[in-house]
């Protein structure tokens, strides 16, 4: 199995020799996708579980799969997780107790992604925008503004307001693609 290419593995992955083509696709893979989770989450047990969910979910969909490119796939799963499990460490954050909080913190600083980090990309790529786009924006997200009332405050109709918005959000989905879920949970 292991002269087979990796799009003949996930063949193979749908057939009768499903577990040696997982068995190769995971020999093949399992360093590479442990060295970027450990990466960005400087964690020997988080990067562990997220290669191991992502090996997981190619093996529970892998009847259904539409992949192009084997390894994109996989380091865009990683992606993924380690999103979610920085959604998780600032849900948590929300919750967690004031006297816990500093520990918390001190935990997530150790990440190579930081909240910092974030609102720091969120920003210069605002700052592309058009002066209008930016400003209705900052009004929905930060000023926590409903459209009718960003539409009042600036003359405009709900429906300019909401395309301002949609773009806003369109750009900024296209360039802040590797944060886009701790954007969701921060921002909208």
């Amino acid at each position: 199995m292991q002269a087979l290419s990796d799009e003949q593995l996930l063949l193979e992955l749908r057939g009768s020799k499903a577990a040696l083509a997982f068995r190769a696709l995971y020999e093949r893979f399992a360093k590479k996708l442990y060295k970027l989770a450990y990466q960005k989450t400087a964690s020997t047990e988080i990067a562990e579980e997220i290669v191991q969910e992502v090996f997981v979910g190619l093996w529970e969909k892998r009847e259904n799969l539409l992949i192009g490119n084997v390894e994109n796939y996989l380091l865009s799963a990683v992606r993924y997780q380690v999103i979610n499990h920085l959604r998780t460490v600032i849900a948590q954050r929300k919750f967690v107790e004031p006297q816990e909080q500093t520990q918390v913190l001190t935990q997530e600083a150790e990440l190579p992604l930081t909240v910092e980090d974030l609102q720091n990309a969120l920003e210069k790529s605002l700052e592309v925008l058009p002066e209008k786009t930016r400003q209705i924006f900052r009004m929905s997200r930060y000023e926590f503004l409903s459209h009718r009332e960003i539409a009042q405050r600036l003359d405009l109709t709900e429906k300019s307001v909401e395309y301002h918005i949609t773009q806003a959000l369109r750009h900024l989905r296209t360039h802040l693609r590797d944060f886009l879920m701790v954007l969701i949970l921060g921002y909208l």
